[in-house]
């Protein structure tokens, strides 16, 4: 809880994967924002490579493609939970349902 209040404190509590709000301890991830697996050890302690990230986010990284844009249904499908592809995912699920009652008119 000290980091996170360290965090805020900063104005650095906002998510490097979707730009949301990390509102708890809970939430925060450190996140690298180039990856550095398969490179150099250097990166990985590279202070300009962290970022804070919502746990979600962090952890759908590396289960999805770095190519799913992000936000969107794309990233949630690939295991983002966070609020901005949660909400992608409400609108493309409405969408469908829409265009399936109006082609069935």
């Amino acid at each position: 809880m000290l980091f996170f209040s360290l965090v805020r404190k900063l104005g650095l509590d906002y998510c490097h994967r979707c730009d949301e709000k990390i509102e708890n301890y809970k939430e925060l991830s450190i996140d690298h924002i180039e990856p550095w697996l398969n490179k150099s050890n250097d990166l990985f302690w590279d202070i300009d490579n962290i970022a804070y990230s919502h746990l979600s986010c962090n952890s759908a990284k590396s289960a999805s493609s770095t190519s799913n844009p992000h936000p969107s249904y794309v990233a949630y499908s690939g295991g983002c939970r966070c609020d901005a592809c949660k909400l992608c995912k409400r609108m493309y699920t409405r969408y469908w349902r829409w265009k399936i009652n109006y082609e069935n008119r």
